[in-house]
């Protein structure tokens, strides 16, 4: 369901978007033009983001979600987000890069020791504005009004400049295309997986293996929590294992594909047979006894994190997904597990 929103682009004045300024008298040898500015535009945003999108600590920030409509990868060095027109020297973006097609996540949570994507502001709910600057003060701005939780300012298609273009949407996309359709669920949560806590002999993570002795539910799946996989007593083991299959037509086609994955403690997933994501575990080879890198609480044990996967390793027909789930140690009381594939066509 779609909110009502008041929302608007604003160019800076007398400066088209993307556009040059009139050139200046810099120095003593005449008007300098300064250089065409980046081919980037704030792409979409929210400012009270209460269950989508989680950072890499199991946050949940507000986000700005940059995008690079064009061919070549551009830099964002002398770039800057601000939210405050007034005072707008904030949130340097030197040493960040877009790929060519590519989209930007920032953190807008005001905590920059956090890492470079997180901007030194938060956005507020209430309404403000949310500009893109280079150190002419050239770029744009978008002003919004007051948005609910878990409503996004967005552009209708990526980057559009044509009045009317911006709106609200209901969750957003971030970190992937604004336009409607572009997104299938490959694999939904809550889906059917098989499992086992005995510790399966061959190559369990290929398509041909014979997984019919394991037991089977839907997710999520683990112990503790009121989930389905549970036991008598202390599991045996530090890991358990799943399985699930799905089946893509000649004309599935996808460009790229997004895990979300629910892990507690830790996980590794594999499509095909190829390790695609580790989470929370330590490097290099895992055996049934490994333990997760750090114990995981609180708010992370029901985050599905975002993990990108190369969409090449996808094949027509039956595609394979395997997964370990391991424990963070031997006095844990509870066990997670869920996944869902999103391929963007």
């Amino acid at each position: 369901m779609r909110r009502l929103l008041l929302a608007a682009l604003l160019l800076l004045p007398g400066c088209p978007e993307g556009a040059d300024r009139p050139a200046t008298d810099d120095d003593d040898d005449g008007p300098v033009a300064p250089a065409p500015f980046p081919d980037v535009c704030i792409n979409e945003f929210m400012p009270s983001n209460g269950r989508g999108v989680v950072d890499e600590a199991g946050g949940y920030d507000d986000w700005i979600e940059l995008h690079n409509p064009g061919e070549e990868p551009v830099s964002l060095d002398g770039l800057r987000l601000t939210d405050d027109l007034e005072s707008p020297d904030s949130a340097l973006l030197d040493g960040l890069e877009i790929a060519a097609g590519g989209f930007l996540l920032l953190w807008a949570d005001g905590d920059v020791d956090a890492g470079a994507h997180h901007l030194d502001f938060a956005l507020a709910q209430a309404g403000g504005s949310v500009a893109l600057l280079d150190e002419h003060d050239r770029g744009s701005i978008v002003h919004y009004g007051a948005v609910a939780s878990d409503v996004a300012v967005a552009r209708a298609e990526d980057c559009c400049v044509e009045e009317g273009c911006i709106g609200p949407v209901d969750e957003g996309s971030p970190g992937r295309s604004n336009l409607l359709g572009a997104e299938d669920d490959v694999v939904r949560r809550g889906s059917s997986w098989t499992w086992t806590v005995v510790e399966p002999s061959g190559d369990w993570t290929a398509l041909e293996f014979d997984d019919g002795g394991w037991q089977g539910g839907r997710g999520p799946l683990g112990y503790g929590d009121g989930h389905v996989v549970s036991f008598t007593e202390t599991p045996p083991l530090a890991t358990t294992w799943f399985r699930a299959d799905f089946r893509l037509l000649q004309n599935d086609v996808f460009t790229s594909l997004r895990f979300e994955l629910l892990r507690d403690a830790g996980a590794v997933v594999y499509l095909n047979g190829v390790e695609v994501v580790r989470s929370n575990l330590p490097d290099g080879p895992l055996d049934a006894g490994t333990w997760s890198t750090r114990d995981v609480d609180g708010r992370e044990e029901a985050v599905y994190f975002p993990h990108e996967v190369d969409a090449a390793l996808l094949v027509p027909g039956t595609n394979q997904l395997a997964v370990e789930l391991h424990e963070s140690g031997p006095g844990s009381n509870d066990r997670s597990f869920d996944l869902a594939v999103i391929g963007r066509r």
